[in-house]
């Protein structure tokens, strides 16, 4: 039975993941911020699907906290096997209007705290055979939009540190990325995404299964280190 963080694991592709995995039958450490009332609902969902879910708040500004949560998830669940790291934000700021505090929050979230999450939990992925890491980019880290650069760099960011890491953590973990495209979430798409979608080559959003999908393939694949699968529609052909 693997054991499992995921960052972000409250709501959307975080949750979708968790859903996944918990059908598995997976042991699963749902780590929020602001999340409390979705983690509870997540952790309903996965106990109806068979596995076993535990939620852990952690602000990922705070690299204490960080480290604490994944010690404790490794406590409660027995140790780790498979870290997501998912959380991030997703933000628009012109050139001209972004400040330091913006700057900081974002680069904080979307690329400090993956790492710091990877340090934390790499001690208990060596441990696995192999343990295995699994960071969520966005194809942004290629073709980042204007007004989204900083979004973009962050991005780019986790796609550097995915490479770097399957190299210093080989043989005993295995790193890899998926950068999603516009997902669509049942949800009618804002103005931006709509306009996104029509510069893909299949003209349509990605559907989130086939997103949790590559997850999952990395998960149990036993020969990937290192790669990046873009999941976009053909955006970045």
């Amino acid at each position: 039975m693997s054991k499992i963080i995921i960052t972000g694991g409250a709501g959307r592709l975080g949750k979708e993941i968790a859903l996944r995995f918990a059908g598995d039958g997976a042991e699963i450490a749902i780590i929020y911020n602001r999340s409390k009332s979705d983690a509870a609902d997540t952790l309903k969902e996965i106990d109806s699907l068979g596995g076993r879910g535990i939620a852990l708040k952690a602000d990922a500004e705070d690299v204490g906290q960080i480290e604490s949560a994944v010690k404790k998830a490794a406590k409660e669940l027995g140790g780790i096997d498979i870290l997501v790291n998912n959380a991030a934000v997703f933000s628009k700021m012109p050139i001209d209007k972004v400040s330091m505090a913006e700057w900081n929050e974002l680069l904080n979230i979307n690329l400090r705290a993956p790492f710091f999450f990877a340090k934390a939990a790499e001690k208990f992925l060596r441990k696995g055979t192999p343990g295995r890491m699994i960071n969520i980019s966005d194809t942004y880290a290629f073709s980042p939009a204007a007004h989204f650069v900083p979004y973009g760099i962050s991005k780019a960011g986790v796609v550097a540190m995915t490479k770097g890491l399957a190299k210093e953590l080989a043989p005993n973990v295995l790193v890899n990325c998926v950068c999603p495209g516009v997902i669509g979430f049942g949800l009618e798409l804002a103005g931006g995404d709509k306009r996104a979608v029509t510069r893909t080559l299949l003209k349509k959003a990605v559907d989130v299964k086939d997103v949790v999908d590559a997850v999952l393939f990395l998960a149990k694949n036993n020969s990937m280190t290192g790669q990046v699968i873009c999941i976009d529609g053909g955006k970045n052909v």
